[in-house]
């Protein structure tokens, strides 16, 4: 900011030159407009809202559905997955299509699948 105020001052006075020098006047110019700042930002600060801890909400089930599937599998080992979780045969099959459309899984075969999101190992 000192040297904005400087190439200015040189422009006006018309020396502008490829060798500059701050002067006294330069300097405490641009402390007072940080100064300035400083109290108008810690003004706005008082008026913020106070911090709120926000509590994170569980897992649906077909967030624990997706984390329950395996690397590979089948089928049955999907409906398998969704019997622990009491999920109905008909929206099981719904969440593996819509999981399967946004590249969740993927189908490999008839009945076999492979989950994108998870490494193997």
């Amino acid at each position: 900011m000192i040297l904005i105020f400087t190439n200015i001052r040189s422009l006006e006075n018309g020396t502008l030159s490829n060798m500059l020098s701050c002067q006294d006047a330069d300097m405490e110019n641009a402390i007072a407009i940080v100064d300035n700042l400083l109290a108008h930002t810690q003004k706005v600060y008082r008026y913020l809202p106070e911090k709120q801890t926000v509590l994170s909400r569980g897992k649906t089930k077909k967030e624990s559905f997706l984390d329950g599937l395996p690397t590979s599998f089948t089928t049955q080992e999907y409906k398998s997955v969704a019997l622990q979780l009491q999920l109905p045969e008909k929206t099981t099959e719904r969440y593996i299509n819509q999981f399967v459309e946004k590249g969740y899984i993927e189908r490999i075969g008839h009945g076999r699948y492979l989950h994108l999101l998870k490494k193997e190992g």
